[in-house]
């Protein structure tokens, strides 16, 4: 009977094993019924893929750009779920409670707003936010909502697309912008605040495509990145791809980054009722951006391989040319996950996996 019970368990133990190898493998590329997961949840995975790349790694970089060591910045609130330089002001959206914190370069809280919450003045997931005249324009991506609100809780706006989105912004204080999808289109939107009109641009037929390909929308994930100033762009994650929309004429034009690494092949696999879409290959090329008055920022993954540091590269806002490089250097044996730039002049802030936060002043080369 000893036997039986012991072998029962070595048994279940095996399959408990084999479940768990299974999720792992798949864990990363669940998709939900309502679309992809968010860009904010694929950003909190391992920043370094040890396979991160199978075609040559290119040898074209300019590294024009050196970084300064500023200073060490300790926010100690709730951890920094998105951030964004406003008026030379870092503010921060805290990831457990959805406020936004205006700190200074010590880590000290200068101003709190919000809080963690359903009803319209309340946030619960803050894909994208400014501040302009003491008005908050949030875009809220768990409650597929964009509002704008003064004196703490006065809605001046709320606008609910009628179409999910997975990534939203302002393009400008009358401009909305977002990505979405419905199985059979993938396209952008941006609608007029003023007039209610809501301009289409299908996404397929920029990258040369007749029409949507299944499952179009995972290859090309990304997110928005603006600077309320008429400019905006979508940066792909898994593919060399970013899109620059402007407010001028509403189109958006593709541009391929530096490495044009080809978006990854996507499969679907069943596990009982859930269908799992499989990115090959998965890894960010593209893991983070911010965007100022005129370039574009992207962190690529692309020369790990080669350095210890990864690569941040710069593009024009106005045609999307590259214009250089920098290294963004590990601090305390961490890798940088994210960045911000003020609009106006060369302070850059880098926030690392342990959520020190490092600000340094791009220098060009003589």
């Amino acid at each position: 009977m000893r036997k039986i019970i012991i072998l029962s368990m070595l048994v279940l133990a095996s399959f408990m094993v084999v479940i768990a190898m299974k999720w792992n493998r798949f864990d990363h590329s669940i998709i939900s019924n309502n679309g992809v997961k968010t860009s904010e949840s694929v950003r909190i995975d391992s920043v370094i893929n040890p396979a991160i790349m199978s075609n040559e790694l290119p040898e074209f970089r300019n590294f024009i750009f050196n970084l300064k060591e500023e200073k060490d910045i300790l926010f100690d609130e709730n951890g920094i779920w998105k951030w964004r330089v406003i008026d030379n002001r870092l503010w921060v959206v805290g990831s457990t409670d959805q406020s936004l914190y205006a700190i200074d370069d010590n880590g000290k809280v200068l101003k709190k707003w919000g809080q963690l919450g359903d009803a319209p003045w309340e946030n619960r997931e803050i894909s994208s936010f400014d501040i302009k005249n003491e008005k908050f324009y949030i875009v809220d991506r768990d409650k597929s909502e964009f509002k704008i609100i003064e004196n703490e809780k006065d809605l001046v706006l709320y606008e609910k697309p009628q179409l999910p989105f997975w990534s939203g912004t302002f393009l400008t204080e009358n401009l909305i912008t977002s990505v979405s999808e419905n199985g059979k289109t993938f396209e952008f939107l941006t609608m007029d605040l003023e007039s209610g009109k809501t301009t289409k641009i299908d996404i397929p037929s920029l990258l040369g495509y007749d029409e949507a390909y299944p499952n179009m929308n995972i290859a090309y994930e990304g997110y928005f990145v603006s600077n309320g100033q008429g400019y905006c762009a979508y940066v792909c994650l898994k593919t060399g791809t970013f899109f620059i929309i402007e407010s001028s004429d509403k189109k958006a034009r593709p541009y391929n980054t530096i490495d044009k690494t080809d978006p990854p092949k996507i499969s679907v696999r069943k596990m009982g009722a859930i269908n799992f879409f499989i990115r090959e290959p998965d890894h960010n090329v593209n893991y983070s951006a911010c965007i100022d008055k005129n370039n574009l920022y992207i962190i690529s993954t692309i020369l790990f391989e080669r350095s210890e540091n990864l690569a941040l590269d710069i593009y024009n806002l106005k045609n999307g040319s590259y214009v250089g490089s920098a290294q963004i250097p590990k601090f305390n044996d961490q890798y940088p996950v994210d960045i911000t730039k003020s609009i106006d002049g060369n302070d850059l802030y880098v926030l690392y996996e342990n959520q020190d936060i490092k600000k340094y002043t791009m220098v060009k080369n003589e």
